[in-house]
């Protein structure tokens, strides 16, 4: 799943000597726009998701903001690579389905509270307890409001996965 953004993102370098990536499949779909899963989807790739992917039948847009994001530091992307780590499953399938359960019923930035009951929440967004305390965190620090007001001009964030 991918990202495109309305402003042009910086190209960066591949390091020499990574790990042989496997390549991601071309298909495509489009959702409504929602900066709680913007911002959940900025975080995801800035904790690892998706780093074992060659970006080879990617836009270039999704290849430079998963770039982009891959280089974010601070404290709180050090928290959300922590717990990222702590959430990941043997099937990548499984572990996205959880984060984007959790941008489905996210509430509003910057808190990203759930628009539902605690009784009505998916068990894929329950297993992610404190998450949205370390993505209001993540998205104060790295300003993540100014990336999403860039793609606000545009109808729809289009993902690629």
């Amino acid at each position: 799943m991918g990202l495109a953004l309305c402003a042009m993102l910086g190209r960066a370098q591949t390091p020499a000597g990574r790990p042989k990536q496997r390549a991601a499949a071309p298909t495509a779909s489009t959702i409504d726009t929602s900066e709680a899963m913007f911002t959940t989807m900025c975080a995801l790739y800035a904790a690892g998701y998706e780093s074992d992917v060659r970006p080879d039948n990617w836009s270039s847009y999704r290849a430079q903001m998963r770039d982009r994001l891959r280089q974010q530091k601070g404290p709180a992307v050090e928290a959300l690579k922590e717990f990222y780590r702590g959430h990941q499953f043997r099937d990548p399938g499984s572990m996205l389905s959880r984060f984007v359960w959790f941008g489905l019923v996210s509430g509003p930035a910057p808190k990203f509270e759930p628009i539902m009951r605690q009784d009505e929440l998916p068990p894929e967004v329950l297993d992610l307890k404190g998450f949205n305390e370390i993505l209001a965190n993540y998205y104060k620090e790295q300003n993540i409001r100014e990336l999403w007001m860039a793609c606000s001009r545009c109808t729809t964030v289009r993902l690629k996965s």
